[in-house]
């Protein structure tokens, strides 16, 4: 496309020789992550959403509602061996999830408090 406020001629690609754009690489030099990612949402993923339609945890209430989100049961950042895990993922409508990630995010950055008794013994004094 021209740039419409330039005066020059347009002589490659609709562009002057000021406007041309850089010729970007092409991405065929893929990381080792977006591959995994690749797997993960082309068959784990699709295998538990065909498994489980409805979400796991409106389930135990007995309440139907679809599965929007497969997620990590032990979170990725806690256990990255877990990430490709089959066993590891859990069918959650949108609610479920959001419910599961505040509380996990909460968890997360709550102080936790040690007793006195409880950090001597850790010491081994």
């Amino acid at each position: 496309m021209a740039i419409p406020s330039c005066k020059q001629i347009a002589t490659d690609k609709g562009r002057c020789a000021v406007h041309q754009r850089e010729e970007r690489p092409k991405e065929h030099n893929r990381t080792s992550t977006t591959r995994n990612n690749d797997i993960y949402n082309s068959t784990i993923r699709a295998r538990k959403f065909k498994a489980n339609p409805i979400c796991e945890e409106c389930l135990t209430y007995n309440v139907v509602s679809p599965t929007d989100i497969i997620d990590h049961v032990i979170e990725i950042n806690d256990n990255p061996e877990l990430a490709y895990c089959y066993s590891n993922l859990r069918a959650l409508c949108h609610s479920c999830h959001n419910t599961k990630t505040a509380k996990a995010k909460k968890d997360r950055t709550k102080v936790k408090t040690v007793s006195a008794s409880d950090l001597f013994k850790q010491l081994g004094i």
